[in-house]
């Protein structure tokens, strides 16, 4: 992915805020993640999902 230039160069980023004429369309890594969240969710006894699954190593991971 490239980042796009506004001719701000203190502005351009990967993950802008979306803007009211952006398609509302979830970018395929967000899918992913929330597809991710839903499995673990589902593939547990408990149905908590801490948000810190989604990072590599979860502070409390199941032993």
């Amino acid at each position: 992915m490239e980042a796009v230039s506004t001719g701000r160069p203190h502005v351009v980023s990967l993950r802008r805020a979306p803007s009211p004429e952006a398609p509302q369309e979830l970018p395929e890594l967000e899918v992913q993640r929330l597809d991710y969240r839903v499995t673990y969710a589902t593939s547990h006894s408990s149905t908590y999902v801490p948000d810190n699954i989604l990072m590599d190593e979860p502070e409390n991971p199941k032993s």
